[in-house]
C-alpha cells in the first residue's frame, strides 16, 4: 500500500496509478485468501487451529469489503458493481461466522 511519504512530491496522474495499482493488488490477495485459509485450516489436524484459519478468512473478507468501498468512493469501481460485491461479501461473512460457531 502507498503511504504518504511514498507518494509525496508525485503529480496526480502519478499518485491515481499508484492508488490504483494498490486497489487492484489487494483485493485480489483478499480474494485469494479466503479460501485459501478455509483449505489451510481444514488440513489441520485441531478444530481450534481449523477455527482460526476460518477467523483469517473472515479477516480478509472484511478487509476486502473496505478495500471495495474505498474504491467505490473514490470512483475505481462502478457503484452498483462495488455494492454487489459488498452485499456477497456479507453473505459469506455470515457464512464464516456461522461455520466458524458450529465448531464450538
Amino acid at each position: 500500500m502507498a503511504t504518504i511519504q511514498a507518494v509525496g512530491g508525485r503529480s496526480d496522474s502519478e499518485y491515481h496509478d499508484i492508488e490504483s495499482l494498490w486497489l487492484k493488488g489487494p483485493d485480489d490477495a483478499q480474494c485469494h485468501s479466503i479460501p485459501s485459509n478455509l483449505a489451510e485450516g481444514a488440513e489441520r489436524k485441531c478444530v481450534k487451529e481449523f477455527a482460526n484459519f476460518i477467523s483469517y478468512s473472515s479477516g480478509s473478507c472484511a478487509e476486502l469489503m473496505t478495500q471495495l468501498m474505498i474504491a467505490k468512493e473514490i470512483g475505481e469501481i462502478d457503484v452498483e458493481k462495488a455494492d454487489g460485491f459488498i452485499v456477497e461479501c456479507r453473505e459469506i461473512s455470515k457464512m464464516l461466522y456461522a461455520l466458524r460457531k458450529s465448531l464450538n
